[in-house]
């Protein structure tokens, strides 16, 4: 686990000042019976919705939480420019999620994708019916992208894992990180999105 922090989650850890100071004067107005209207109860939603996007990543690297990404396509916006302006690494299990990404400016360069699970003996579970022969080829590119995530490149680098809990190969991975510390020697923040639908540009 990362114990330096960056000058991103200091710059979102004091604009959590501002919304509390924020929460304190709505509270002194609801005062003394705290009864929400329905003004009051968009704002006080509106100022909790801050202070979770801005401190679950703090939660995901330094107590080991995973992160969810909120249902609305403002918090996918807000979590991919905390990944660009702290340029992290981010894994994705699809072709297709990375295309997202890049579209939402993410660097190409930054993004990793797995093709399916790290480790190759899992990628009978997505595909039971593989054959040995290009079991033997897969379990080759599953050896390149963990010596990647090992490497020295990425050390020190943040590591995003984005992940659908509905999806089969990403809940695979989530499991194998789970279950194999030593599988990369790196923390790997976790987020959890309902859809990549979510982050499709209009």
């Amino acid at each position: 686990m990362s114990n330096k922090i960056d000058d991103a989650e200091i710059k979102a850890l004091l604009s959590t000042l501002d919304d509390l100071i924020d929460m304190k004067i709505l509270f002194r107005k609801l005062a003394p019976n705290y009864t929400l209207d329905k003004e009051c109860n968009q704002q006080f939603l509106s100022i909790l919705e801050s202070l979770y996007l801005k401190f679950q990543p703090l939660f995901s690297k330094f107590l080991n939480q995973d992160h969810t990404v909120g249902d609305k396509q403002s918090n996918a916006k807000e979590f991919l420019e905390q990944i660009k302006e702290k340029k992290s690494h981010v894994l994705v299990s699809a072709n297709s999620s990375k295309k997202v990404l890049k579209k939402w400016g993410i660097l190409p360069q930054n993004i990793i994708v797995s093709g399916g699970p790290l480790i190759f003996e899992d990628f009978k579970k997505v595909n039971p019916n593989i054959s040995d022969e290009r079991l033997s080829g897969v379990k080759k590119k599953c050896n390149h992208l963990l010596k990647l995530l090992q490497s020295n490149k990425l050390r020190g680098e943040d590591v995003i894992f984005i992940y659908e809990i509905q999806n089969l190969t990403d809940k695979i991975i989530l499991d194998e990180l789970n279950t194999n510390i030593d599988l990369i020697d790196k923390h790997i923040q976790l987020y959890r999105i309902p859809s990549w639908k979510l982050f499709e540009k209009n």
